[in-house]
This record gives C-alpha cells, structure tokens and sequence, in this order.
C-alpha cells in the first residue's frame, strides 16, 4: 500500500503547510499515492483546513494518484460540497485514466470540473 502524500502549494507557487495556504486565489494541492478508505481522514483533514482559508479555487492535482476506491470518490463528494460551502470552486486535475473511468460509471463526472491540458506547453483550461 503506497502512503497519501499532499503538498500544497499556494497561487504564488511557493510550497505551503496547511496553516500558510491563504492564498485568496488558486491553491493546489497534489494528491499522491492510494487514496481509500485507509487514507480518506488524511486527505480530508488537509482539504477542510485549506478550504478555511483559501478562496477563489481549490485544484486538486491527482496525476501521482495511484488508487482510488469508494471511500476516496465519497471524499471528493463530500469535500466539493465543503468547498462550495466556502464559496469556493474544487477542481480536478492531473485525472489518472482508471479514475476518469471510475467518475465517468459512477456518473461523477459530470459533477466536478477537471482541468486538463490543451495542448503540451499550454497552460491548463477548463473542458
């Protein structure tokens, strides 16, 4: 079972603890590893406290997500409820193709907005 790691990183692109992620802009928070019901409170915990003082944008960048079960979508629903909460937009990125599939058969993926790139070099937009 491969750990979650999460960094965050505020919109000036300086890496960011939890506590300094204040950012009234775009936060990025990079997901690695497995997310599942083993993991779940991590990722949760951490989100809650950057939705606190984050606003604008909340990106979860999943590119080094390498599992993802029931437990961790529930998650993500739970947390882009918290986020609109906050008046702030949760937005995917980096969508590993078996969790792009796993959204699209829970019929999830119509409920979250995911950056993708538009072309190598481009900056990243919405679909």
């Amino acid at each position: 079972m491969a750990p979650l790691h999460l960094t965050t990183r505020d919109h000036d692109d300086t890496v960011a603890d939890t506590a300094a992620a204040t950012a009234a802009g775009t936060v990025t928070v990079s997901v690695s590893g497995e997310l599942d019901i083993a993991t779940v409170d991590v990722l949760r915990t951490h989100l809650l406290q950057v939705l606190e003082r984050a606003g604008g944008e909340v990106v979860l960048e999943l590119s080094g997500l390498s599992f993802i079960d029931a437990a961790g979508l529930g998650a993500l629903v739970a947390l882009r409820g918290q986020a609109r909460l906050h008046c702030t937009e949760l937005l995917l990125a980096g969508v590993p193709a078996p969790m792009a599939r796993l959204l699209r058969i829970t019929g999830l993926d119509g409920h979250f907005l995911t950056l993708r790139r538009q072309s190598p070099g481009s900056p990243e937009g919405r679909p």
